[in-house]
């Protein structure tokens, strides 16, 4: 049971930072092709807002 419980957590965790990961690149995808001199502010503020969701 501890085995089947830690993977499943394992698991869970694994594939939430993948929907991070993807979310966020999606997020600042539009912000690099526009202007890449705004990438990290705008970075940040939209990582910060998906963080705080």
């Amino acid at each position: 049971m501890a085995i089947a419980a830690a993977a499943a957590v394992v698991g869970f965790q694994v594939v939430l930072s993948i929907l991070i990961i993807l979310c966020s690149i999606s997020l600042m995808w539009p912000s690099v092709v526009v202007r890449p001199s705004g990438v990290t502010s705008e970075g940040k503020k939209r990582l910060a807002d998906l963080f705080w969701l």
